[in-house]
């Protein structure tokens, strides 16, 4: 599976494979109580390394600054989290063990997993909202002959194929070959224009 050309390749990256993979396989009995230990162990680790970073702040007078600030280009304003100091361009976990900010015998996936959770935060967040409202909206009904190839926002590809399928409802369209997330909020949008567009001689007359 090319993750890369996923709509959703930030949540389906193959670092953390196992985090969205592996209950899944608990629940089919394929993980036994060693793997699943194991696997809760790491997450558990992976958290409180998120929440030591997001708790913990490097002062710009501790001894370590100077070179951290001419590290990353950017000068220490009183004094940040570690959290805020790996979002920087260029600053990794590996620095922060370099700099004796972060623990050496920390698995080095449980660093990176945490690394990675905070640099795409803000992203993460954002594309989950995305899934959240499709999930929302996937038994939403489409008007009958809807006439796609008016609808500049889709793709031109998303266009010829929901003229040739009809779909009924939103998760129907989201399930068509061809047609992206893009297209699928491209016509969510449109949906919600053309309501509005409708109540509003409602609105009006009042």
């Amino acid at each position: 599976v090319l993750t890369s050309r996923s709509e959703y390749r930030l949540i389906l990256r193959g670092d953390n494979a196992d985090r969205r993979l592996t209950p899944l396989g608990r629940e089919l009995g394929l993980i036994d109580d060693r793997r699943w230990q194991l696997f809760e162990d790491k997450l558990q680790a992976m958290e409180s390394e998120k929440q030591r970073l997001e708790t913990v702040r490097l002062k710009v007078s501790d001894p370590v600054a100077p070179a951290v600030e001419e590290e990353t280009g950017a000068a220490i304003k009183g004094s940040i989290t570690l959290a805020d100091l790996l979002r920087r361009p260029g600053m990794h976990a590996a620095d922060l063990v370099r700099h004796g900010l972060a623990d050496a015998d920390l698995p080095l996936p449980v660093r990176e997993g945490a690394e990675i959770d905070i640099k795409y935060s803000g992203y993460l967040q954002r594309q989950q909202q995305q899934i959240d409202q499709v999930k929302r909206q996937s038994q939403r009904k489409l008007p009958a002959a809807i006439d796609y190839g008016s609808i500049g926002t889709l793709s031109r590809e998303a266009r010829e194929k929901l003229t040739a399928i009809q779909p009924t409802t939103l998760g129907q369209a989201s399930r068509i070959p061809g047609v992206s997330q893009a297209d699928i909020t491209a016509l969510l949008m449109w949906l919600e224009l053309r309501q509005r567009e409708a109540l509003a001689p409602t609105a009006k007359s009042r």
